[in-house]
């Protein structure tokens, strides 16, 4: 998994920023390059349980 912030734009005196992850496999074993699918859940849980949320690529588009 690499992990890149690649959208930073002020709003109302803020700093919002898009963290972008990318995943090279998702498959049903991990591996050297590859995630299963169990990690993949439980990473997409983690990220969720400390308030990140997912975005279609047209709000990350309508956002940079």
């Amino acid at each position: 998994m690499i992990l890149a912030k690649v959208a930073t734009k002020k709003y109302k005196g803020h700093m919002l920023s898009v963290s972008v992850l990318m995943y090279h496999h998702v498959l049903q074993k991990s591996g050297f390059i590859t995630s299963s699918i169990e990690e993949f859940r439980a990473q997409m849980n983690f990220l969720a349980s400390k308030g990140y949320k997912t975005v279609s690529r047209a709000e990350f588009f309508k956002f940079k």
